[in-house]
């Protein structure tokens, strides 16, 4: 292991431990094959499974994950996920009290995009 990563500073005793931990060995195999059929239980029969499916002879758990949070992270879904949370806020308007949208539905509508933009940065 890299002594400066040993010794770099982290925000918290979580992200240390997690940069220092070792990608190899028996237990590290072991666990990536486990992390691989959790993932493959939970994907199978739905729209991850696609992203997954070419790690299914291998049994890469750390890949597998890696190419899923790709799919849902990556430069594509940000760019969707923006467009959803605008489309959100220019679409939410207020005219007066009505019986299927009231004010509140109108505050939230424009808080829910504000905070998906938020997450998004």
């Amino acid at each position: 292991m890299d002594a400066t990563i040993q010794v770099a500073k982290y925000n918290d005793h979580d992200e240390h431990l997690i940069n220092i931990t070792t990608l190899s060995g028996p237990w590290f195999e072991l666990d990536n094959q486990r992390v691989y059929e959790e993932f493959k239980a939970l994907t199978l029969k739905g729209p991850g499974w696609s992203f997954i499916k070419a790690y299914d002879r291998t049994k890469n758990g750390r890949g597998d994950e890696l190419a899923l949070r790709w799919q849902c992270e990556g430069t594509s879904a940000v760019q969707s996920r923006k467009a959803s949370a605008y489309a959100k806020i220019a679409s939410a308007w207020y005219s007066g009290q009505k019986r299927t949208f009231t004010f509140n539905n109108y505050v939230e509508a424009h808080q829910d995009a504000h905070n998906m933009l938020a997450d998004l940065n």
